[in-house]
């Protein structure tokens, strides 16, 4: 599973969502997860409406319920959870390339 943290105002977040997009429809077997925060719900739908994202799921966490359980500060962190559990986490914003290095060390797990 992958969590992508991020904020709708984020210039990182904004980059790298063709990538996260591409990387949720080339591995159909990982899921990804958007997870919101640090704005209002209206924001977030905006951004995913016009970032093109909306083809997996979205988590809006206005409270950070979410970030900080996981551990999170700052967007944009990914969290790469393999199917034991364990995390390892990964600033942003990561392209192509390093999103497919991270999802193919959860798929040899």
């Amino acid at each position: 599973m992958v969590f992508w943290f991020w904020a709708p105002w984020c210039p990182k977040c904004q980059s790298e969502a063709p990538a996260v997009k591409a990387a949720a429809a080339k591995y159909a077997d990982v899921a990804f997860v958007g997870v919101a925060g640090l704005d209002g719900e209206a924001a977030m739908k905006d951004f995913v409406q016009r970032t093109g994202t909306g083809g997996f799921v979205h988590l809006s966490d206005e409270k950070g319920a979410v970030w900080t359980r996981l551990g999170v500060s700052r967007q944009s962190t990914f969290v790469f959870m393999k199917p034991d559990g364990s995390t390892q986490k990964a600033s942003g914003p990561l392209g192509s390339d390093d999103l497919d290095r991270h999802v193919a060390g959860l798929r040899a797990a």
